[in-house]
């Protein structure tokens, strides 16, 4: 590891409790930000939107695909960050799409509603 300057060189004979939790709630949120892209992809799929299924399933895919083990100690920290890169953009797109609104969802129940219940959501 060898960063920040002077520190030495390897991973550490023992984990702080700082770092552990630190461990245990990155798993926890990349874990769950691959389940919503997986459960997105089934929602795009119910509504025949092929590119956004694709692009969700690939997401969670690449995501998971980078942050499992094994690692190498070279290589852990660039993994993470593009899987934080990868992730992040998948869930602005998916924000960015849900906030243009139910017609940008195309679902029955969507295409069902009011204007005005269309806006509170």
């Amino acid at each position: 590891m060898g960063w920040p300057v002077g520190a030495p060189e390897g991973l550490p004979g023992h984990l702080s409790v700082n770092s552990l939790l630190h461990t245990v709630f990155a798993a926890a949120a990349f874990l769950s930000l691959i389940a919503a892209g997986l459960v997105f992809a089934r929602r795009f799929a119910g509504q025949g939107r092929r590119g956004r299924t694709v692009y969700s399933a690939a997401t969670s895919v690449a995501t998971f695909v980078l942050t499992v083990p094994p690692w190498s100690e070279d290589s852990a920290s660039l993994r993470f960050a593009a899987a934080a890169v990868i992730i992040s953009s998948w869930l602005a797109v998916v924000s960015w799409w849900l906030r243009a609104g139910p017609q940008a969802l195309s679902s029955p129940y969507c295409a069902a509603m009011s204007s005005e219940e269309a806006q509170r959501l």
